[in-house]
This record gives C-alpha cells, sequence and structure tokens, in this order.
C-alpha cells in the first residue's frame, strides 16, 4: 500500500520477483474511507487480515521549526502519521476481532522519543507516539502486556524474512 498507486505495484512486483506474496493498492492513510477499503481489498485478496502493519509517516521540507511550520504542514503531519495509525488499528481491528484476533505493528521514528534537530512536529512527545497506543489498544482489544512480547518476535521474524529476500 502507498498513497501513489504506482510505487504500490512496483514494491508488490519486487516481492513477488523475490518469490513472495503481494498485491498491491493505493490508499491515503489520513482519510478513514481509504483504510476502510485498504483492509477490505487485503481481506479480498488474501482471505483475512492477520497482521496488520501501520507504517506510513511523512517529514515534508515544510516542516521546520514551531515558529516556522505553517499549522497546515502541522496538520498533515498529524493526519498521516498520527492519524493514520489509529485508522489502520480502527480498520484492523474492525476485521480481526471476530476472527479471533491478529496483530497489529506500529512502527514509527525515535523523532517522538528522541526529538529532531531540524522540527517541531517530529519531536514533539506526545502526538507524535503511535507505539504509545499499541498498550492501550492491547489491553481493550488483546492480551493485555503480553502484546510487547508478541509484537517484538513478530517484529524479528519479519526481518529475518526481509533479509532473506535482499530487502
Amino acid at each position: 500500500v502507498d498513497v501513489k498507486e504506482k510505487a504500490a505495484k512496483e514494491a508488490a512486483d519486487e516481492i513477488r520477483a523475490a518469490g513472495g506474496i503481494a498485491a498491491a493498492t493505493a490508499a491515503d492513510v489520513s482519510r478513514g474511507a481509504d483504510v476502510k477499503a485498504m483492509v477490505a481489498f487485503a481481506e479480498k485478496e488474501f482471505g483475512a487480515v492477520n497482521i496488520l502493519f501501520n507504517n506510513a509517516g511523512i517529514f515534508p521540507d515544510e516542516d521546520g521549526s514551531v515558529i516556522d511550520t505553517d499549522e497546515s504542514v502541522f496538520d498533515q503531519v498529524i493526519a498521516v502519521n498520527l492519524k493514520g495509525v489509529m485508522l489502520g488499528t480502527k480498520h484492523g481491528l474492525r476485521t480481526m476481532v471476530p476472527t479471533g484476533g491478529g496483530a497489529i505493528l506500529n512502527w514509527s521514528s525515535t523523532g517522538g522519543m528522541n526529538g529532531h534537530a531540524r522540527a517541531f512536529v517530529p519531536g514533539t512527545p506526545e502526538p507524535h507516539r503511535p507505539h504509545r497506543h499499541r498498550r492501550s489498544d492491547a489491553t481493550a482489544f488483546g492480551n493485555g502486556g503480553e502484546a510487547d512480547t508478541k509484537i517484538t518476535a513478530l517484529l524479528a521474524e519479519l526481518c529475518l524474512s526481509l533479509a532473506q529476500l535482499g530487502i
């Protein structure tokens, strides 16, 4: 999935060329209807959604210091980097819960924890921490604190699989 359909198709082609299974669609994760359609696409293509990987994030050049960043740029970053995680989790859970569960991986930069010399938005501690939602979602819809261990194990397995594919 990519906001640009051509990029999504190119990535899927590379995965298939390496022997993997992939399908491509375009979605803007800041739009609920797009995310809902993205999850429906995955269900149609693969039969079920067992793993959802929230990985979208932007860092536009216009995202400067708190003094220089325009409000519209701030809104755009929050819409993709934070709201996108919420929408992915929302629509992912809507398909996972009725089928017995699954795993949601929220990937983010360290900017929310460490700050960044140039940027105001990625360095903002609270709004830019999608990983904070992981525990509360796991508690409400899953098995509480055990989610961290499972996520870490799944992420390690994912990284090994990607490495084997040369990615």
